[in-house]
């Protein structure tokens, strides 16, 4: 036979898993019947505070990124174009243009667009302007996108009568306003 102190221990045991069956029964029984426990609205406070926490720290930290996005969104200044990529194009206008531009030391011209840092476009139109002579007459509309964004860095518009002096005017024009730019930076 059991003596005293065996019996009262397995009664106190058997006592706690009785206790711990009701509890988990009645938990059951709240959870199927959509009662509430006294634990559950502590555990409803908490998980609503982490939530709002969490939320929180998403729409501040979202807000960084999309302050920094829009800063780094401007597009590059002129004197940063490095690498030209050159639209292709049938007119030989272009290829004029790309020749004067493969010279200049001071951006190099790529075939590859993802290895550029601003597509230059170049549309032109040819017109004949009668004057005392007959003069054919070209007019080119340049501009340099920003690869990255698609927004405009630079354009300029030129017109003259020889194919090669416009192509001139034009990467003139462009140093003029690379340099321009880059005094003006370095101003601040």
């Amino acid at each position: 036979m059991e003596s005293d102190g065996e019996e009262r221990s397995l009664q106190a045991t058997l006592s706690c898993n009785v206790r711990a069956l009701r509890v988990i029964a009645k938990w059951r029984q709240e959870k199927e019947g959509g009662t509430t426990m006294s634990v559950r609205p502590f555990l409803r406070v908490s998980l609503g505070l982490a939530t709002v926490s969490l939320l929180s720290v998403l729409a501040l930290s979202s807000g960084f990124l999309i302050a920094q996005a829009t800063v780094s969104a401007a597009p590059p200044r002129l004197f940063e174009i490095k690498t030209i990529y050159i639209a292709p194009s049938s007119d030989d206008f272009v290829r004029l243009l790309k020749s004067r531009l493969e010279q200049w030391d001071a951006v190099r011209v790529t075939g590859q667009l993802d290895e550029a840092d601003a597509i230059l476009s170049c549309e032109t139109e040819s017109r004949i302007v009668v004057a005392k002579v007959v003069v054919k007459v070209i007019d080119a509309q340049v501009r340099l996108i920003d690869r990255r964004t698609e927004k405009l860095i630079w354009s300029t518009k030129k017109s003259t009568s020889w194919d090669n002096r416009l192509a001139d005017d034009i990467v003139d024009q462009l140093k003029k306003d690379r340099e321009r730019s880059f005094r003006s930076f370095s101003n601040y």
